[in-house]
């Protein structure tokens, strides 16, 4: 009697850990996409939006000037072979190389235009936000497959929409969700064996330790390195203090290079 008394104490503390977990994970994955779906994409916006023009402006320079060091180089070669520079044949070579720079320059100002409509996109208010986070919460609890994995085709294709709608913030669209599971039953555990249930919780605490790793290494990635740093008024000014300087620096190399490339360009060669 008292072997029977302990294994059901055993299976009921399983059980009991096993919500525990699945509570926790549920705790950390809405954390992770929360991260990932929203404040990540709001943070580097910002970022930009503080940032991201001047660095642009220093990113042109920079262009300009790979491109009249390859202008350079050019034309230093039919220096030294004593040539006069073939000026169309260098133009051509400096043209098919800058196509590259323009692509890298198109794309950062393509990220300048999504971090503006980001900031200037309409924001759920306080309290949707909560709604927001308390709907995706309870629908991951009922529908996700890590937790459930005995669901049906129907529930994992739902759970595939709820994780589109909670990306786009779409409140409307987690409501009628919720809706949908709401009388249904999610609790696949009280039908498992003893030692599935342990099963169970071993997979289960394995996923937890995995999603706390990889919410720590998105802490120490971009934007969120610089959380803190945008709302610090003097390390903004420091740091836009600091582009400006460097874009300073590489003007003056510019000017410099076009000075002397305007005299390579003049060289008359001897050789054949």
């Amino acid at each position: 009697m008292n072997t029977e008394l302990e294994l059901s104490q055993e299976s009921q503390d399983l059980r009991m850990e096993y919500r525990r977990l699945r509570q926790e994970y549920a705790d950390l994955l809405l954390t992770f996409n929360q991260m990932k779906e929203h404040e990540g994409p709001h943070l580097s916006a910002l970022y930009l939006q503080l940032l991201g023009q001047l660095q642009y402006e220093l990113l042109q320079l920079q262009v300009e000037v790979k491109t009249l060091e390859l202008r350079r180089s050019l034309l230093q070669a039919y220096i030294n072979r004593d040539q006069t520079p073939d000026l169309l044949s260098i133009t051509l070579q400096v043209e098919e190389k800058v196509e590259e720079y323009n692509r890298i320059l198109q794309e950062n100002a393509e990220r300048l235009r999504t971090a503006k409509e980001i900031l200037e996109a309409p924001l759920l208010s306080e309290d949707d936000t909560k709604e927001l986070k308390a709907l995706y919460k309870m629908l991951v609890k009922a529908l996700h497959p890590d937790l459930h994995p005995g669901q049906s085709e129907e529930e994992a294709d739902l759970f595939l929409r709820v994780q589109v709608a909670y990306s786009m913030g779409d409140l409307v669209r987690l409501r009628e969700y919720s809706l949908m599971v709401e009388n249904k039953a999610f609790d696949y555990d009280n039908s498992t064996s003893g030692s599935d249930m342990q099963q169970m919780v071993d997979d289960l605490r394995a996923k937890v330790e995995q999603f706390k790793e990889k919410i720590a290494a998105l802490e120490q990635s971009f934007p969120f390195i610089h959380r803190q740093h945008l709302a610090d008024k003097k390390w903004i000014e420091s740091e836009q203090k600091r582009i400006h300087e460097e874009a300073e620096a590489t003007r003056t190399q510019k000017e410099q290079l076009e000075r002397i490339v305007a005299v390579m360009e003049e060289y008359k060669g001897g050789g054949v």
